[in-house]
């Protein structure tokens, strides 16, 4: 049998200490439903549901605070909280709870992540595309949001500029042209908006020949 041994109020939750050394952070209305006083001893079950109550408090506190840093997507956070030890059913418990109040939402991540990318070096849609995959943004959310993304994905300027520093590092080597196409294929540029770049930079006197 176990012992409650103390029970502290804390500003946001009551903490339980037990006679297994255990301390259990629970919320403050489950110390009147679960009737905890110091002293009282519960059985095998008590404790299953006291331990599983704390559990559920804790993973979803922790899942605030995850959140709290910047923007995640619902795989981030699961493999997060899961990686932290909780149970699945309390995992996805807080991430429905937590996209119920708006605070996780993939399309909304993945929209704020293209924004953050297009103000730094210009990548191409496959690029995006293949970073939300890696984030764990599911494939349908991530291709509607690059297709819905309401400003322009790749400025053809930019991605001029990107080329002609590329290729001025490549002049005088074997194959140029072809690490070009290959620098720009991995930088997520779709084959036309490559070509379109190398042709412009053949119009140009230190252009590839």
């Amino acid at each position: 049998m176990i012992e409650i041994e103390s029970i502290q109020i804390k500003e946001n939750h009551a903490l339980v200490a037990l006679s297994t050394g255990e301390s259990l952070p629970i919320p403050h209305g489950s110390v009147k439903i679960y009737d905890i006083t110091p002293g009282k001893v519960i059985d095998h079950d008590e404790y299953g549901r006291l331990k599983g109550e704390s559990d559920r408090f804790v993973c979803y506190r922790r899942a605030l605070q995850y959140l709290s840093m910047r923007g995640r997507s619902v795989a981030e956070l699961e493999r997060y909280l899961l990686g932290k030890g909780h149970s699945r059913r309390h995992v996805q418990e807080s991430t429905a709870r937590l996209a119920e109040l708006g605070y996780l939402d993939d399309y909304a991540y993945a929209m704020e992540h293209i924004g953050k990318r297009r103000g730094r070096r210009a990548v191409g849609k496959n690029r995006l595309l293949a970073e939300l995959f890696r984030k764990g943004v599911p494939g349908d959310v991530a291709r509607r949001a690059v297709a819905e993304y309401p400003g322009e994905l790749v400025d053809p300027e930019e991605l001029y500029r990107l080329a002609a520093e590329k290729f001025a590092r490549l002049k005088g080597k074997r194959d140029a042209v072809r690490k070009l196409v290959f620098f720009l294929r991995q930088r997520g540029f779709e084959g036309d908006e490559i070509r379109r770049a190398v042709e412009r930079l053949s119009d140009e006197d230190t252009g590839p020949e």
